[in-house]
């Protein structure tokens, strides 16, 4: 596959993400939380399972049992306050968002000299700061609107990413 292949087919699949926000915008962010929440404890259980054992080679690892303890409390934390777990998760994709975009502003000026429809790449990045810092500015409303918020950009970065991929495509075919 090339570059621009990958980029279509991460198009679709934001395309097809977004879609699934919009239509269960409860059940998407629940969701995440849950998993991640199930995620963090069995992990933890593990690790805690893991550095409590005595192996022949090894012994006890208190550092892998004290990973497993913090995996375990934070699994229990996204789990009993789900709230405060959605604080946070919009936190991380406003800080992932706002990073995001700065890097494909950056790649669109770096890739202006070398192919047509780079401004795409950079309007995709200026969504994306938009986006990281509306859920900053409205953190109680982001954790509200976050999977509608999402679905919308994940759905705008599909299709931006579908035209560019085509743009390059026909660049490197002309």
């Amino acid at each position: 596959m090339n570059v621009s292949a990958f980029l279509v087919l991460g198009g679709c699949a934001g395309i097809a993400v977004g879609i699934l926000a919009l239509a269960w915008p409860g059940m998407t962010l629940g969701l995440l939380i849950s998993v991640f929440a199930a995620y963090a404890i069995l992990d933890g259980l593990s690790n805690l399972l893991h550095g409590l054992t005595e192996s022949s080679l090894h012994g006890r690892s208190w550092a892998t049992a004290v990973q497993g303890f913090v995996g375990i409390a934070i699994g229990m934390v996204a789990a009993l306050w789900p709230g405060l777990t959605a604080l946070m998760l919009v936190a991380m994709v406003g800080t992932w968002a706002i990073a995001r975009g700065v890097f494909e502003v950056v790649e669109a000026v770096r890739l202006r000299h070398y192919v047509t429809g780079e401004w795409l790449l950079g309007l995709s990045g200026l969504v994306s700061l938009l986006f990281g810092l509306v859920l900053f500015a409205f953190p109680v409303g982001g954790v509200v609107g976050l999977a509608w918020l999402l679905g919308v950009y994940a759905m705008a970065m599909g299709v931006a990413r579908i035209v560019l991929g085509a743009e390059i495509q026909s660049s490197v075919t002309a």
